[in-house]
């Protein structure tokens, strides 16, 4: 199944229209219906903002053998300890609790910036994308250098 028929099964079982979705997303429907018929290929960041748009992780889209490569990777990321010396790693430091709510908006944990000596008061949500970008950014690249390499 191409990427472009995924799309449009996808949008379907959520209900949506092409033009829907481009609002979602950001892209014309034009567009969008050009990748459903097949008539254009989305270049990957596009197809990261398809996936954001209709709310699946890109690799529903990129295909079986993409999610079986990145199991390892996500549940690697995934794993607490590994986020966190890879944060380390950045020059930054989670902050499991912080003493108090220190900008009224629920954040209740942080991440510090060593070089600064700041830390970034986060909610668990925040907390929680944060994770999310880190994974999504780290299947992109990845993807992009198996196309590269042609694997």
């Amino acid at each position: 199944m191409t990427i472009g028929e995924k799309i449009k099964r996808i949008r379907k079982e959520k209900g949506l229209t092409q033009k829907k979705l481009g609002q979602l997303c950001g892209i014309n429907e034009v567009q969008i219906r050009q990748y459903e018929i097949g008539k254009a290929n989305p270049k990957i960041e596009t197809v990261d903002k398809i996936a954001t748009g209709l709310g699946i992780p890109i690799y529903d889209l990129l295909g079986e053998s993409i999610e079986s490569a990145m199991k390892n990777v996500t549940d690697n990321i995934k794993n607490e300890n590994t986020f966190l010396n890879y944060l380390l790693s950045l020059g930054y430091e989670y902050i499991p609790t912080l003493d108090n709510d220190i900008i009224g908006d629920g954040s209740d944990r942080g991440i510090y910036i060593k070089d600064e000596s700041i830390t970034i008061p986060l909610t668990k949500e925040e907390f929680r994308n944060l994770e999310n970008d880190i994974i999504r950014d780290v299947e992109i690249e990845i993807y992009k250098l198996r196309k590269q390499k042609n694997l």
